[in-house]
């Protein structure tokens, strides 16, 4: 069986980390982990630089060690972010696959990643938690831009998901389309 990269794609709140819970097989590289695990926040502008350098090299180490499946759980919802990880793959001689989230109304997953937060700070009172606003929500949607055959992806699946609870939506729709976890380790679990 081939080697892969899953590439996680979506906003916040749209189900990208509790899906890949359940993969406990598969080693998941997350910048919300390091940055939970080193820095004690869920984000801080001053510490992002170490966080991106941090969740290279760790992309960079998990791609290159013996797991069947490598997980990257995070926004990358542009092209350009897409890109290196799809090289990386490419590299690693590793299928590289897109799992793209359900796409739903602004409002919608924006009070879902709220709860999130929420229910971390009350499990986590050491972490450094800060909510979203929506016009911070709404400048992270508007860096959307649909996942697309030609970014030279092995395989694209669009995870089907709820539909939207408010009236009109502010986002694209996403096509549906059918195709012994251990401690984890400070910077990726396996």
């Amino acid at each position: 069986m081939t080697k892969q990269l899953v590439v996680l794609v979506g906003l916040p709140g749209s189900g990208k980390t509790k899906w890949c819970r359940d993969k406990t097989d598969w080693t998941v590289v997350s910048r919300d982990v390091i940055r939970h695990t080193s820095f004690r926040c869920t984000y801080d502008e001053e510490t992002e630089f170490d966080v991106d350098t941090m969740f290279a090299e760790t992309i960079i180490e998990a791609l290159t060690a013996p797991a069947q499946t490598v997980c990257v759980d995070d926004l990358n919802l542009t092209r350009d972010e897409r890109e290196s990880l799809i090289l990386a793959g490419r590299i690693a001689g590793r299928e590289v696959i897109a799992h793209v989230m359900p796409m739903q109304h602004n409002r919608d997953l924006l009070q879902r990643a709220n709860g999130d937060l929420a229910r971390l700070a009350k499990e986590h009172p050491s972490l450094r938690v800060s909510a979203f606003t929506q016009e911070a929500f709404d400048a992270i949607a508007r860096r959307f831009e649909p996942v697309a055959h030609d970014e030279g992806f092995d395989e694209i699946i669009f995870e089907a998901g709820p539909e939207p609870t408010s009236q009109a939506s502010d986002a694209p729709k996403a096509q549906a389309a059918t195709p012994k976890a251990e401690e984890p380790l400070p910077l990726f679990s396996s």
